[in-house]
């Protein structure tokens, strides 16, 4: 049984010569190789357990590929096989047999032969395929390895300059990349979304150029930048603008205003350079301003735009006004915001003048009136007086003359004097008193039944009294 079993490991050791005749292997190599069949033939090969890492490798062209096989169990030999071509075996105790210098072996820990480091040094685009590794006489495992090339990556044109809210275009050119490298971009450091680009890739040769166009509206300065990569490339590759944003101008013009109350009053608010035409909007103490209060007007200046909105009321109080200007892509509309100062209108006296001359003039008229009324009474009452004191000295002056024959008229009435109270002096009374009895009066300077009395009083008028006796 011993015999079959060593016929056995010499035709396995035969039958796997043969199979690798065709690598290629220097004549200092090919003893030993000779030498492990005749050991495996020898002695046996105890089959273990073997776990190859990585399964899939991708690698730069020109870099190392590394794969380990960690081996569980007893083991004699080991092989590597490069595209299906043996290119290096490596014994249990360590020693090595290869056939180009671009692959080595070797412990991954030194003395430990429970795993083994195989490297395919300085890997080339043609060199991407299965790599196998096979116990002699026991199990393989196979892994794939894929070569990856790195280009170019690069934005086209300069930094940028535009105001803010213009539409901005970056291309990004990536040349002789394999396979199709993947394509982001980041402003500022932070990734931007998927939608804002598209990419697109062609094969050249055995290359890829790809395309990248990314479109965004200015909203303020950043980096943009383009990033390219594929599986292999541990640090992907970029390039990168400066996209300078120019913010547009809004000034209201003047300064700080102070006006009567109820007054008139206009505000001019002007922007400059914006893209597209911005949105005016008026605030007053941050209330928004009923757009009928004001009207705007733009126009172009160049690839810009500047708009001016005027802005009219009638002031009531002191408050802040604010004209606001805005575009789609600006997150924080700016502002130019001036006081106004309304001082308290002065008090109208107008109507109040107007009620006071209006009564002082009634007082006046009813004033005057009374005075009138007043003097004309008492014109009145002084012309009764004297008519009075003349009737007294008429009466004094009959007394005096009793004893000279003269009497004073009783029948006398006063001017003005409308009826006389019956008396014994009335036509009736006097026939009565007098009776049969009549006195001769004489009277002096009275010719006939008549006589006219002459008096002067003391101012120097003389007053005239008709005296008529029957």
């Amino acid at each position: 049984m011993k015999q079959a079993c060593r016929t056995t490991q010499q035709l396995q050791c035969n039958s796997y010569f043969e199979s690798n005749t065709s690598m290629t292997v220097s004549w200092r190599s090919r003893p030993k190789l000779f030498r492990i069949c005749l050991l495996l033939c020898a002695t046996g090969a105890v089959s273990g357990l073997i776990q190859l890492q990585p399964r899939n490798s991708a690698v730069l062209q020109g870099s190392d590929a590394r794969f380990n096989a960690t081996v569980q169990g007893n083991w004699m030999a080991m092989t590597w096989t490069f595209q299906g071509i043996l290119v290096l075996i490596i014994t249990e105790s360590g020693d090595v047999t290869l056939s180009k210098e671009q692959f080595s072996a070797r412990f991954c820990s030194s003395g430990d032969a429970s795993c083994v480091e195989f490297t395919i040094h300085n890997v080339s685009r043609n060199e991407s395929g299965p790599v196998m590794c096979t116990l002699l006489g026991g199990r393989s495992e196979t892994a794939q390895l894929e070569v990856q090339e790195h280009g170019t990556v690069n934005i086209t044109g300069e930094n940028v300059t535009v105001m803010q809210g213009q539409q901005v275009e970056f291309r990004c050119v990536t040349s002789a990349w394999y396979p199709t490298p993947t394509i982001n971009w980041t402003r500022n450091g932070h990734a931007v979304d998927s939608s804002l680009y598209n990419t697109s890739s062609m094969a050249d040769g055995d290359t890829f150029n790809s395309t990248s166009v990314l479109k965004f509206q200015a909203e303020s300065s950043t980096t943009v930048e383009c990033w390219a990569t594929v599986q292999a490339l541990t640090n992907p590759q970029f390039s990168s603008v400066f996209l300078v944003v120019e913010r547009g101008t809004v000034n209201i013009t003047g300064e700080n205003v102070t006006v009567m109350q109820g007054q008139q009053v206009e505000f001019r608010c002007v922007t400059s350079a914006w893209y597209p035409t911005p949105t005016i909007n008026w605030t007053r103490n941050g209330h928004a301003v009923d757009s009928s209060l004001y009207n705007t007007s733009s126009m172009a200046d160049g690839d810009t735009f500047n708009s001016t909105s005027v802005l009219k009321f009638q002031a009531e109080s002191s408050t802040t006004v604010e004209c606001w200007a805005t575009v789609q892509a600006l997150t924080n509309p700016q502002f130019s915001s001036v006081f106004l100062v309304v001082v308290p209108k002065p008090p109208d006296w107008t109507v109040l003048i107007a009620v006071v001359v209006s009564f002082g003039g009634s007082a006046l008229l009813v004033l005057l009136i009374i005075g009138i009324i007043f003097c004309y009474k008492r014109r009145k009452e002084k012309k009764t007086n004297n008519l009075d004191e003349m009737r007294t000295q008429s009466q004094l002056s009959v007394v005096n003359a009793a004893g000279k024959g003269a009497y004073d008229n009783t029948g006398y009435v006063s001017e003005g004097q409308t009826s006389v109270a019956p008396s014994e002096h009335t036509d009736s009374g006097f026939c009565q008193a007098i009776g049969s009895n009549v006195y001769q009066v004489p009277v002096y300077g009275i010719q006939a039944a008549n006589c006219n009395i002459n008096t002067v009083d003391q101012s120097g008028f003389r007053k005239h009294r008709h005296v008529t006796i029957v």
